[in-house]
């Protein structure tokens, strides 16, 4: 989604290593779409640091100020990612080398009037969010005859992401001029949390936690990442524009349907709001937000990549679930050193590794792994603690193409001929499907509720020939 924005120029300091180099001049080039990141470029001409020298990150810090010597911007990133340096020369045969760098997170503060003195703060902000249909607010669109064309809200979504913090999901609309003719005026509207009233954040960051989990919960819900790369706000004199440049923004995808989603638009009101406290009390909530990442993300540059990733998020909760349940071990610390002992011994003295000191190393190495519970019977328990059936999807284990069977040939380097290649996509949708559901009981979600569910993944070829035993 296009959402220009002239690009800036100014004076600054530029910090290396704790040192600033006052007065360097600085560009800002602002991102046209909202899947890219702003760039910033600095004159390096009249800066005597050799260029082979310079750091992979350096910082930025400028105050600019206005005619009458009043601040107008401060602007600051205090990570920026070298990109590269690169030197020339103008027309008038001048040198000229610029600093190209990315910011992990730019913010630029503008100043238009003076502050007031009330303690209570009034103000706005809009947290940019990528295109979502769950978060979406329902509208109609009015042509008139005069060609004059009004958007009208019939439905603004709100939730309370955490306490006393409610945001209300709009359609944010930027004009800016069309370059190819005169007196046009184009609009193009992005997806916006907003937050306005009395405000009890200093800035915008405060939120970016409780933000982010509930954009993850989110994604889940929606089978695709929907992320936020930035805020606007306004509270009383300050300006503030905030990027982000610490995550991933996914592509716009406009082929993405409410048939793609996990939890149908009728009901996820009710399972944000449950998905959230469930979350939140969660006694694992690293692991489980973890999976919920793995699941939510699709853009895997490979199939074998993302089959490792739904694996090791199922891993993620079984791990938890042992933390939980003190399952990792089955003996405790000092029973296993007497255990091993005694086993060691038996070794030492059998007839295949009496006079063998080597091969009897080699074994010695494997036995803490005794020890260890199998993640195929912690599974199961862990199954029937939150009620998880998953009796009607490929199994985990039993059979030689079992998913963990899978999941050891591609992690050692095995890989799938292309005759077999239809067996792995088919696979990997099952234990997808296996993570949706496990993620679900853990947020104490009805499984009948989303389209994981046995009556509707009927409607879907693999899990019809997985039940047919026809996939092999």
């Amino acid at each position: 989604m296009e959402i220009k924005k002239p690009n800036l120029s100014f004076s600054g300091n530029l910090i290396i290593n704790g040192l600033e180099i006052k007065d360097v001049p600085f560009k800002i080039i602002f991102p046209e779409t909202q899947d890219t990141k702003p760039v910033i470029k600095a004159n390096l001409d009249e800066i005597n640091i050799p260029l082979y020298a310079f750091p992979f990150k350096f910082g930025l810090q400028a105050t600019v100020l206005d005619s009458t010597g009043n601040p107008r911007y401060i602007i600051s990133a205090s990570k920026i990612y070298n990109l590269g340096i690169k030197s020339g020369y103008d027309i008038s045969g001048n040198k000229n080398t610029v600093l190209t760098g990315e910011p992990t997170n730019l913010k630029i503060k503008e100043f238009f009037k003076k502050a007031s003195n009330k303690k209570e703060k009034f103000g706005t902000f809009y947290f940019w969010i990528t295109q979502s249909l769950l978060l979406r607010p329902s509208c109609i669109i009015e042509s008139g005859f005069d060609g004059n064309v009004s958007v009208k809200n019939v439905w603004t979504k709100s939730f309370e992401i955490a306490k006393d913090v409610q945001l209300d999901f709009i359609n944010y609309y930027f004009y800016f001029d069309d370059s190819e003719k005169k007196n046009i005026k184009i609009s193009k509207s992005v997806l916006a949390a907003n937050l306005s009233g009395k405000v009890n954040i200093e800035t915008g960051e405060d939120i970016f936690d409780d933000l982010d989990l509930f954009l993850k919960l989110v994604s889940f819900s929606e089978r695709r990442k929907i992320t936020c790369y930035g805020y606007r706000s306004i509270i009383e004199n300050e300006f503030v524009d905030f990027y982000r440049g610490d995550i991933s923004v996914p592509k716009e995808n406009f082929e993405h349907s409410r048939n793609d989603v996990l939890i149908d638009p009728s009901i996820f009101s009710n399972f944000i709001s449950h998905a959230l406290l469930a979350v939140n009390n969660c006694s694992f909530r690293g692991y489980l937000t973890d999976a919920i990442s793995k699941a939510a993300y699709c853009k895997y540059a490979t199939l074998e990549s993302e089959y490792l990733s739904y694996y090791a998020a199922i891993e993620n909760l079984v791990n938890g679930y042992k933390d939980e349940h003190s399952l990792h071990f089955i003996l405790d610390n000092d029973l296993w050193k007497k255990f091993s002992k005694d086993l060691k011994g038996f070794i030492k003295n059998h007839d295949y590794f009496k006079h063998e000191k080597i091969k009897r190393q080699l074994v010695y190495e494997k036995l803490s792994e005794l020890n260890r519970s199998s993640f195929g019977s912690v599974f199961s328990s862990f199954c029937q603690f939150y009620k998880i059936d998953v009796s009607d999807f490929w199994s985990l284990g039993g059979h030689e193409y079992s998913l963990t069977k899978i999941r050891n040939l591609l992690i050692h380097g095995g890989r799938f001929e292309r005759e077999k290649l239809n067996l792995l996509i088919n696979a990997n949708s099952h234990l997808k499907w296996i993570l949706e559901r496990c993620i679900l009981r853990i947020l104490g979600w009805d499984i009948e509720h989303s389209n994981v569910s046995p009556s509707f993944l009927r409607n879907f070829i693999s899990y019809n020939l997985w039940q047919q035993k026809q996939l092999f």
